[in-house]
Protein backbone atom coordinates (compact mmCIF):
# COMPACT_ATOMS: atom_id res chain seq x y z
CA UNK A 1 0.00 0.00 0.00
CA UNK A 2 3.07 2.46 -0.41
CA UNK A 3 1.21 3.61 -3.58
CA UNK A 4 -1.18 5.59 -1.41
CA UNK A 5 1.38 7.77 -0.01
CA UNK A 6 2.58 7.92 -3.82
CA UNK A 7 -0.92 8.93 -4.70
CA UNK A 8 -1.36 11.97 -2.90
CA UNK A 9 1.06 13.46 -4.64
CA UNK A 10 -1.83 12.91 -8.04
CA UNK A 11 -3.19 15.74 -6.90
CA UNK A 12 -1.92 19.39 -8.65
CA UNK A 13 -2.28 22.57 -5.69
CA UNK A 14 -5.13 24.92 -6.22
CA UNK A 15 -2.41 27.88 -6.89
CA UNK A 16 1.61 28.20 -6.45
CA UNK A 17 2.19 28.40 -2.67
CA UNK A 18 5.79 29.85 -1.66
CA UNK A 19 7.29 27.41 0.76
CA UNK A 20 9.01 29.98 3.08
CA UNK A 21 12.04 27.94 2.88
CA UNK A 22 14.31 30.11 3.85
CA UNK A 23 18.23 29.67 5.49
CA UNK A 24 16.99 28.38 8.63
CA UNK A 25 15.52 24.74 8.21
CA UNK A 26 12.19 23.65 9.18
CA UNK A 27 11.84 22.19 13.37
CA UNK A 28 9.69 18.79 13.07
CA UNK A 29 9.07 17.09 16.49
CA UNK A 30 8.31 13.66 14.83
CA UNK A 31 7.22 11.38 18.19
CA UNK A 32 7.82 7.88 18.97
CA UNK A 33 5.35 5.73 17.53
CA UNK A 34 2.63 4.33 19.66
CA UNK A 35 2.56 0.12 19.21
CA UNK A 36 -1.24 -0.86 19.13
CA UNK A 37 -0.20 -4.51 19.95
CA UNK A 38 2.86 -6.49 21.83
CA UNK A 39 4.18 -7.31 18.11
CA UNK A 40 4.49 -4.12 16.79
CA UNK A 41 7.07 -3.16 19.79
CA UNK A 42 9.74 -2.83 17.81
CA UNK A 43 9.19 -1.91 15.11
CA UNK A 44 7.06 1.27 16.43
CA UNK A 45 10.53 2.24 17.97
CA UNK A 46 12.36 1.38 14.78
CA UNK A 47 10.05 3.57 12.23
CA UNK A 48 10.32 6.59 14.88
CA UNK A 49 14.39 6.11 13.79
CA UNK A 50 14.12 6.06 10.47
CA UNK A 51 11.83 8.62 10.00
CA UNK A 52 13.96 11.14 12.35
CA UNK A 53 16.98 9.98 10.34
CA UNK A 54 15.37 10.71 6.58
CA UNK A 55 14.00 13.94 7.80
CA UNK A 56 17.35 14.80 8.58
CA UNK A 57 19.01 13.85 5.71
CA UNK A 58 16.75 16.87 4.17
CA UNK A 59 18.73 20.04 4.60
CA UNK A 60 15.39 22.28 4.93
CA UNK A 61 14.46 19.81 8.06
CA UNK A 62 15.85 19.90 11.33
CA UNK A 63 14.05 16.55 12.93
CA UNK A 64 14.08 16.16 16.83
CA UNK A 65 12.96 13.23 18.86
CA UNK A 66 11.44 12.24 21.85
CA UNK A 67 14.75 11.73 23.32
CA UNK A 68 15.63 15.12 22.25
CA UNK A 69 13.00 17.13 23.61
CA UNK A 70 13.01 18.66 27.01
CA UNK A 71 10.56 16.89 30.01
CA UNK A 72 7.33 17.62 29.53
CA UNK A 73 5.04 17.98 33.34
CA UNK A 74 7.91 16.14 34.64
CA UNK A 75 8.00 13.12 32.87
CA UNK A 76 9.97 12.80 29.83
CA UNK A 77 8.74 13.17 26.51
CA UNK A 78 9.29 9.77 25.83
CA UNK A 79 7.34 8.84 29.02
CA UNK A 80 4.96 11.55 28.70
CA UNK A 81 3.86 10.45 24.72
CA UNK A 82 4.10 6.25 25.56
CA UNK A 83 1.59 7.37 28.62
CA UNK A 84 -0.90 9.47 26.26
CA UNK A 85 -4.29 8.01 26.45
CA UNK A 86 -5.42 6.18 23.81
CA UNK A 87 -7.00 8.43 21.21
CA UNK A 88 -5.26 11.23 22.30
CA UNK A 89 -1.62 10.90 20.66
CA UNK A 90 -1.99 13.68 18.62
CA UNK A 91 -2.53 16.16 20.90
CA UNK A 92 0.01 14.55 23.11
CA UNK A 93 2.68 15.10 20.59
CA UNK A 94 0.96 18.37 19.92
CA UNK A 95 2.41 19.24 23.33
CA UNK A 96 5.66 18.39 23.00
CA UNK A 97 5.79 19.92 19.35
CA UNK A 98 4.76 23.60 20.93
CA UNK A 99 7.55 23.03 23.73
CA UNK A 100 10.29 22.38 21.17
CA UNK A 101 9.09 25.49 19.04
CA UNK A 102 8.94 22.54 16.14
CA UNK A 103 6.36 24.02 13.64
CA UNK A 104 5.18 20.50 12.39
CA UNK A 105 4.95 17.30 14.80
CA UNK A 106 4.38 14.07 13.37
CA UNK A 107 2.75 11.32 15.06
CA UNK A 108 1.75 7.58 14.71
CA UNK A 109 0.63 4.22 15.93
CA UNK A 110 1.50 0.63 14.44
CA UNK A 111 -0.19 -2.39 14.62
CA UNK A 112 1.07 -5.65 13.47
CA UNK A 113 -1.38 -7.63 11.30
CA UNK A 114 -0.77 -11.41 10.24
CA UNK A 115 0.25 -10.27 6.83
CA UNK A 116 2.55 -7.09 7.37
CA UNK A 117 1.78 -3.87 9.82
CA UNK A 118 -0.33 -1.24 9.63
CA UNK A 119 0.71 2.21 10.53
CA UNK A 120 -1.87 5.27 11.00
CA UNK A 121 0.30 8.55 10.81
CA UNK A 122 -0.96 12.37 11.65
CA UNK A 123 1.43 15.28 10.37
CA UNK A 124 0.43 17.94 12.81
CA UNK A 125 0.90 21.80 12.03
CA UNK A 126 2.00 23.35 15.59
CA UNK A 127 1.93 26.87 14.36
CA UNK A 128 -1.49 26.74 13.41
CA UNK A 129 -2.75 24.15 16.12
CA UNK A 130 -4.28 21.80 13.18
CA UNK A 131 -4.26 17.98 12.23
CA UNK A 132 -2.43 19.46 8.63
CA UNK A 133 -2.97 15.18 7.00
CA UNK A 134 -3.03 11.67 8.38
CA UNK A 135 -3.39 8.55 6.68
CA UNK A 136 -3.20 4.70 7.36
CA UNK A 137 -0.86 2.22 4.95
CA UNK A 138 0.08 -1.09 5.28
CA UNK A 139 3.17 -2.19 5.12
CA UNK A 140 5.26 -5.63 4.03
CA UNK A 141 8.33 -6.68 4.81
CA UNK A 142 11.07 -4.60 4.08
CA UNK A 143 9.06 -1.28 3.71
CA UNK A 144 9.81 0.27 6.63
CA UNK A 145 12.68 2.86 4.65
CA UNK A 146 10.57 3.65 1.79
CA UNK A 147 7.79 4.46 4.45
CA UNK A 148 9.84 6.92 6.03
CA UNK A 149 11.11 8.44 2.34
CA UNK A 150 7.55 8.68 1.56
CA UNK A 151 6.41 10.85 4.62
CA UNK A 152 9.31 12.71 4.23
CA UNK A 153 8.16 13.66 1.02
CA UNK A 154 4.40 14.08 2.46
CA UNK A 155 5.66 16.09 4.94
CA UNK A 156 7.86 18.23 2.74
CA UNK A 157 4.62 18.75 0.37
CA UNK A 158 2.63 19.49 3.26
CA UNK A 159 5.29 22.13 4.32
CA UNK A 160 5.21 23.71 0.76
CA UNK A 161 1.24 24.16 0.70
CA UNK A 162 1.21 21.25 -2.07
CA UNK A 163 -0.62 18.80 0.69
CA UNK A 164 -2.83 19.54 3.95
CA UNK A 165 -3.68 22.64 3.35
CA UNK A 166 -6.65 24.37 4.29
CA UNK A 167 -9.14 24.54 1.57
CA UNK A 168 -12.66 26.58 1.61
CA UNK A 169 -15.17 24.00 0.40
CA UNK A 170 -17.69 26.23 -0.15
CA UNK A 171 -17.62 26.77 -3.70
CA UNK A 172 -16.86 30.63 -4.17
CA UNK A 173 -20.46 31.42 -2.35
CA UNK A 174 -20.14 34.25 0.40
CA UNK A 175 -20.65 33.48 3.67
CA UNK A 176 -24.37 34.23 4.99
CA UNK A 177 -25.73 33.77 1.55
CA UNK A 178 -29.39 31.98 1.17
CA UNK A 179 -29.24 28.49 0.43
CA UNK A 180 -31.43 28.02 -2.57
CA UNK A 181 -33.06 24.61 -1.30
CA UNK A 182 -35.30 23.91 -4.13
CA UNK A 183 -32.29 24.54 -7.31
CA UNK A 184 -30.77 22.01 -5.10
CA UNK A 185 -33.39 19.57 -4.88
CA UNK A 186 -33.88 19.73 -8.78
CA UNK A 187 -30.28 18.87 -8.73
CA UNK A 188 -30.73 15.40 -6.60
CA UNK A 189 -33.80 14.68 -8.51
Amino acid sequence: MIWLISSLFAQEPSEPVDAGWDDEPTRVFVGEFQAINAEAGSLAALLSGYLVNQLDSHGELDAISAYEAPDIQGYSASTYLLSCPSGEYVGCAYVIGDTVDAEYAVAGTVESLNEGTRVRLSIIDVVDSREALSFEVDLGLGDDERFAEGVADILLAVIAGEQGAVVDIRDGEEPGEPEDFDAVNAQLE
